[in-house]
């Protein structure tokens, strides 16, 4: 009896289904496998949202002309000035890649549209060349192609290559009543005071040129003594100048000047007067300046005389003249040293604010005490 319950024990246990075992180390490699999708899908979708902001990091522009530029971004709502010569990082050119934009220059101090110009950005940068701004004719090279055309009866016209440009050596002298310092490539830095003449010689081309020269708005020259009876020299010299003692409204205020001249065969020397002298400035425009200076920055002169402003501050609302501005500013480098210097900018009538940047200080130097 004993035995027979036992056998009936054992197979009614046989035909139990059997207890499911889970395995806790089953259970945690689920979960892993979870979370790290879930990981790997949020680093995909971080990755994603930056990369726009890393294909429109920043691309370094250099200027490779003597002319100053303007980049402007496709939409016209951004934009960014080179000085000549000079560099500038576009905040809105991609560090890679093709680059479509407008660019503009200033002949004669106005804002003259180039072209839409595209540029490969290589190595997070890319160049403004001479053939961007003249349409592909560099400025010396002629624009007259010689051919050989064919006559009616099938026989060669010979056609003579037009004379090669001729060229003169001379100096020039300042006759004007204002310092002038040359701004051009082929004399650049040339600084003459009036009355006075180069100590070399230049080689200029025959014909029609045009320098650019940087001056007071106010002559250096003390007005001389009139004609007449009792005429006071003395007195004219000050009213010129602004009086004994002081700069008066003969601040450092600079303007340019395009001189443009016609050098003929034979001659040999230049002389610049008064009334070669084309200020290069425009009309009337109000706008504010704006600093992307890192340090802070004192204008001496101009109508924002004795403000100060900071990285991303500005001034308020002023009148400058369209063009060439320059104004006299003094701050402290990262070395500690107080610097005097001029910063000089085009102002066109799509700078509200103009911005001023780091490249845009020239002559700078230690300030006396």
């Amino acid at each position: 009896m004993f035995l027979k319950n036992l056998m009936s024990e054992l197979t009614f246990n046989h035909h139990k289904p059997p207890k499911i075992i889970v395995n806790q180390k089953i259970i945690s490699n689920t979960l892993i496998m979870k979370a790290t999708a879930i990981l790997m899908t949020m680093v995909f979708v971080l990755v994603a949202s930056l990369v726009p902001a890393e294909t429109m990091a920043q691309a370094l522009a250099k200027n490779r002309t003597s002319n100053k530029v303007t980049i402007q971004s496709a939409s016209g709502a951004e934009q960014t000035l080179l000085s000549a010569n000079g560099r500038a990082m576009v905040s809105f050119a991609p560090k890679t890649g093709s680059f479509t934009f407008n660019l503009f220059f200033y002949p004669d101090g106005k804002e003259k549209l180039a072209g839409k110009i595209t540029k490969d950005v290589v190595d997070g940068s890319f160049s403004i060349d001479k053939e961007d701004i003249f349409g592909g004719i560099k400025p010396e090279e002629s624009k007259t192609k010689v051919e050989t055309p064919v006559a009616a009866n099938n026989e060669l016209k010979i056609v003579p290559a037009p004379p090669k440009m001729r060229t003169v050596k001379l100096k020039i002298k300042n006759s004007s009543s204002y310092n002038l310092v040359f701004i051009d490539d082929q004399i650049k830095g040339l600084a003459l005071g009036y009355g006075k003449t180069s100590a070399d010689a230049i080689e200029f081309s025959t014909g029609q040129i045009e320098l650019t020269a940087k001056h007071k708005v106010k002559p250096d020259k003390p007005a001389e003594a009139t004609s007449s009876v009792g005429g006071d020299s003395e007195t004219a010299a000050s009213s010129q100048s602004g009086g004994s003692g002081s700069d008066g409204d003969n601040k450092r205020n600079y303007v340019q000047s395009v001189i443009s001249v016609i050098i003929v065969e034979g001659q040999d020397i230049l002389e610049i007067k008064d009334a070669d002298l084309m200020a290069a400035n425009g009309d009337v425009f109000k706008t504010f300046l704006k600093s992307a200076i890192s340090f802070k920055i004192s204008f001496v002169d101009g109508p924002w005389q004795g403000q100060a402003i900071g990285y991303d501050g500005h001034t308020n609302v002023k009148p400058l003249n369209l063009g060439f501005n320059s104004m006299v500013i003094q701050f402290v480098g990262d070395d500690g040293i107080k610097y005097q210097a001029d910063i000089e900018f085009i102002l066109t009538k799509r700078d509200r604010p103009m911005t001023l940047r780091y490249g845009d200080i020239h002559n700078k130097r230690i300030k006396q005490r």
